[in-house]
């Protein structure tokens, strides 16, 4: 079982880079390496700080360049050199940053989606007995540039001019590093596979009691007590999932956290306590002097406790750096809300996952069931999972119910009927007809005073910016977001443009998965969807069909009968 919880540790550790340049724009990194191009192509390179052969490196054969100095790499190659060429290895995959092939993220540059990148990789770089097709490092350029145009309709270096970047004369080469983290009990406890041995359960009323003789200043409810104290008893090596809202009720939880672990240190006599925050600003710590958190670059001693904030956000490894050097950790987050990207698809995780050893059906499951793959996984799951604390549920099974959560948390959804045509361009929609009718109904409607307390959500980076020219042309001061742009933001109002028709194919983006239509939810009191009211079918058991079943005013499709 710690061998299992090892390899796993190793593989969230291999894949810490991917994060970085899991991006459509990439900033510079300082483990990058820059090399010709040109020399690149024939296999040829010079690392100044290498001498010798070198085993693992990733190339990015193609890369460009703004005038903001972000990267645009779209796939890298596994290597390694020998007597200063280039040979493709056989150990890993290549590797495209899923990021590129989202609409709703950042560009169209793809027409397809990115399980094609995966038929490449079945049908042009392995044979039928999974081997190399290619023998010689220069004869993948073609096949790249082929997969790019078939991925693009022809039209990818034009896309990339026209988002400002410009192909380098360079390639990059990263050394994939070599050193490993220590693997402290904490990081062991989070990377759990199996069951875990929950803490002994405290009794409500005497958590009650011994939280109000710390706390008579805060007013606190059931829940915030009974999930402090569960913090407070936390011992080395343990850690702690709670289930938060958004906006002041989450802050007001992490001050009484700080306020009362400074005044255990100080009972027992030991320095203040070292408390970290990761959320996805940064890195902070807590400066008790000046009362306030300050952005650090690392934690520079052992923290006491380690906060991670919105950790549904952040993948596993993310996380993994920081674990090491803390005792305790408290996640914090609502695992139903928008997580964090998708980082490979399905060949280079299976294959990276062989190479490490999981073959075994039943550990493939519990990763998945945990979220711990490294391509789709997710730190606040994968804490829920193996939190200290654990109750059986109604079903016989462990599970973490601490949460802040209200119980009654559902808007209210009002449904506006606007008949717009929506038009693909590139790998992307727009829907102008049903954006100047949302702009003129707020000069209009009954949101005409409250514009600095609304918010519009839209699918797609294409509407979100028609929208935004339009708002700009009427004076209207009313932000607009792509569903990855919102955080922590909540309004009164929220408006859905959800572009789509009766005449798009389904499924639809905010229909795969319940996450974008849910964090709608969590973020306003008042929800308006206006649009093709029609997609909204109360038949279907789709994220969209149990919004129809929501909406004042529903308008469905016809009968089928």
């Amino acid at each position: 079982m710690e061998n299992v919880s090892s390899s796993l540790i190793q593989v969230w550790q291999d894949n810490l880079w991917r994060c970085a340049v899991n991006q459509f724009s990439i900033p510079l990194q300082s483990s990058w390496h820059f090399v010709c191009a040109n020399q690149a192509a024939k296999g040829k390179i010079s690392l100044s700080n290498h001498t010798q052969d070198v085993q693992n490196l990733w190339i990015a054969p193609i890369v460009a360049k703004n005038q903001n100095n972000q990267y645009w790499i779209p796939i890298w190659i596994p290597a390694k050199q020998h007597c200063g060429q280039l040979q493709l290895s056989k150990e890993q995959l290549p590797w495209m940053p899923l990021a590129q092939f989202f609409p709703a993220v950042e560009n169209d540059l793809f027409a397809l989606p990115f399980h094609y990148f995966d038929d490449w990789l079945r049908f042009d770089w392995l044979d039928e007995d999974n081997q190399l097709i290619f023998q010689h490092w220069e004869d993948i350029y073609p096949s790249i540039h082929q997969l790019f145009d078939n991925l693009s309709n022809n039209t990818w270096q034009e896309k990339i001019q026209s988002l400002g970047f410009i192909l380098s004369s360079k390639a990059v080469v990263v050394e994939k590093a070599q050193t490993t983290f220590v693997a402290n009990r904490l990081l062991q406890n989070y990377a759990t596979i199996w069951d875990v041995e929950p803490q002994s359960q405290w009794d409500p009323v005497i958590c009650y009691q011994k939280a109000q003789a710390l706390m008579k200043k805060n007013r606190l409810s059931a829940n915030e007590i009974t999930a402090l104290m569960h913090v407070l008893r936390l011992q080395e090596g343990e850690l702690l999932a709670v289930r938060v809202p958004l906006g002041s009720i989450t802050q007001k939880f992490i001050a009484i956290v700080v306020d009362l672990k400074a005044q255990m240190s100080r009972q027992v006599g030991s320095l203040s306590a070292s408390i970290y925050l990761y959320n996805q600003e940064g890195l902070f710590r807590y400066e008790f002097q000046e009362n306030s958190w300050q952005s650090c670059d690392a934690i520079l001693q052992e923290a006491t406790l380690l906060i991670v904030n919105e950790a549904q956000r952040f993948l596993p490894q993310q996380v993994l750096p920081f674990l090491t050097q803390a005792k305790t950790a408290l996640f914090l987050g609502d695992e139903l809300d928008i997580g964090s990207s998708a980082l490979m698809s399905a060949m280079p995780e299976n294959w990276e996952l062989n190479y490490h050893g999981f073959f075994d059906d039943e550990v493939l499951d519990q990763l998945d069931f945990k979220a711990m793959l490294p391509s789709t996984g997710n730190a606040m799951c994968v804490a829920l999972a193996n939190s200290a604390y654990q109750q059986l549920d109604e079903h016989g099974f462990m599970t973490n119910n601490l949460s802040l959560l209200p119980n009654e948390n559902m808007p209210f959804y009002q449904g506006i009927l606007v008949e717009g045509t929506s038009r693909l361009i590139g790998n992307a929609l727009i829907n102008e007809e049903e954006a100047q009718f949302i702009v003129k109904w707020l000069v209009s409607g009954p949101l005409s005073q409250e514009w600095q307390k609304t918010a519009i959500i839209t699918p797609f980076l294409l509407q979100r910016n028609f929208l935004k020219n339009c708002l700009i042309e009427n004076n209207i001061t009313c932000e607009v977001f792509m569903f990855n742009e919102l955080h922590c933001q909540q309004w009164d109002n929220v408006i859905f443009s959800p572009v789509y028709t009766a005449q798009d194919q389904r499924p639809f983006i905010f229909d795969q998965g319940d996450n974008l239509l849910y964090s709608l939810a969590r973020r306003a009191c008042k929800i308006w969807v206006i649009g093709a009211l029609g997609i909204f079918d109360q038949r279907m058991h789709s994220p969209s069909g149990k919004l129809a079943k929501l909406l004042v005013t529903p308008y469905t499709l016809p009968s089928l009968n």
